[in-house]
């Protein structure tokens, strides 16, 4: 691994209620998708999947700028 990474940073992530609350989303929403047939509420499921990774990127990134 390189070694330049720092395993407390990877901790703090992993026990953050965002990161929690975006894998419960993002599952339910592929969870939905997978199911057979296409439909309306599949397609929402895709949005929303996709919405919940960029709000989870940008809500890090600004934690991330916070603590620097």
């Amino acid at each position: 691994m390189n070694e330049n990474f720092d395993w407390n940073k990877f901790f703090i992530k992993l026990t953050s209620r965002k990161f929690w609350a975006f894998l419960a989303i993002f599952v339910v929403a592929v969870y939905t998708m997978t199911t057979s047939g296409v439909s309306d509420v599949q397609i929402t499921s895709l949005i929303v999947a996709l919405g919940d990774v960029v709000c989870y990127i940008f809500g890090e990134a600004i934690v991330d700028r916070k603590r620097e």
